[in-house]
This record gives C-alpha cells, sequence and structure tokens, in this order.
C-alpha cells in the first residue's frame, strides 16, 4: 500500500469534505506510522514481515492484542459513516483506496462474510482478519482466506 496515494484518493472516494479529508489523511498516516513503520522512516516488504514473524513468536497474546488494535484503528478510518458496521460501499470504496477497482470481485469477496442485511458489523470484520493473522487451528473457517484463495483478491 503506497501511504501518500491511500491518503490522496481516500477523502475522493468517500466524497469527504476538504477537513474531513484532513482529518482522515492524519489518521491514515498515523495509522501507518504506529503499525507499519514503528517509528522508522522506511521498511521493507521483507522487515515488515520479519516483525510481524518475531512478534508473533515472542507472545502470541500480545501479537493478537496489537492486530485487534491495528484492525480496530483501520476500521475506525473506513467506517466514514460512523455506523459500526460495514457496507458493500465501505468495503469497495476502502479497497478503491488500496488500488483494487474490480467491483465484481469485490462483491463476492464481500460475500464471503454472509452480511446480514447488506452489512458486516465492524466486530465480526475484526475477529475475521485475527483469525486470518493470527490463527494456527486450520479446522476454523477463516473467510478472509477463503476471499483470498478463491482469487477475490
Amino acid at each position: 500500500m503506497d501511504l501518500k496515494n491511500a491518503c490522496k484518493t481516500f477523502p475522493i472516494v468517500e466524497g469527504l469534505s476538504k477537513i474531513e479529508g484532513k482529518l482522515a489523511d492524519d489518521q491514515i498516516e498515523k495509522w501507518w506510522n504506529t503499525y507499519i513503520l514503528k517509528g522508522k522512516h522506511k521498511v521493507s516488504k521483507e522487515g515488515f514481515l520479519d516483525d510481524f514473524e518475531k512478534g508473533y513468536t515472542e507472545s502470541k497474546s500480545n501479537f493478537i492484542a496489537i492486530i485487534k488494535s491495528l484492525c480496530e484503528d483501520m476500521t475506525n478510518i473506513i467506517d466514514a459513516d460512523k455506523t459500526k458496521m460495514i457496507s458493500l460501499d465501505n468495503y469497495v470504496k476502502a479497497f478503491k483506496t488500496v488500488g483494487l477497482d474490480n467491483e465484481k470481485l469485490l462483491q463476492k469477496a464481500f460475500a464471503h462474510y454472509k452480511p446480514s442485511h447488506g452489512m458486516i458489523s465492524i466486530q465480526e470484520y475484526i475477529d475475521d482478519w485475527v483469525v486470518f493473522i493470527a490463527n494456527d487451528d486450520q479446522s476454523k473457517p477463516d473467510c478472509v482466506y477463503d476471499v483470498y484463495k478463491n482469487g477475490l483478491m
């Protein structure tokens, strides 16, 4: 993900005012600095993955807490309408921000979450991502993995 592009694109995709866009940009940048850069000026893909693996192996419970926080902070940004729910529209807009704009695939991916009345609760979405990132029980259902496995992302 390109931070500058996300900061530029998100307010446009969401139709935010200039002030709201600046607040969203600040939130995205803060998220990026907190969870990706972690005080560094640059990070490589390999360095990021090494940090992730190290965090997981050192303390799985601490790692899971960090992942939950990471997901909560991200969903607070993409929940632009502040409903605590993710609609198909929210989902599509969030992925458009990072350059994924095939709406048919995104609609199929969203359906894997089995939305109730066209919505996914943010907590359910976060829980699904925690399972995807931190679960080592292969028998547990993993809808995020299913989305990727089916080529929807």
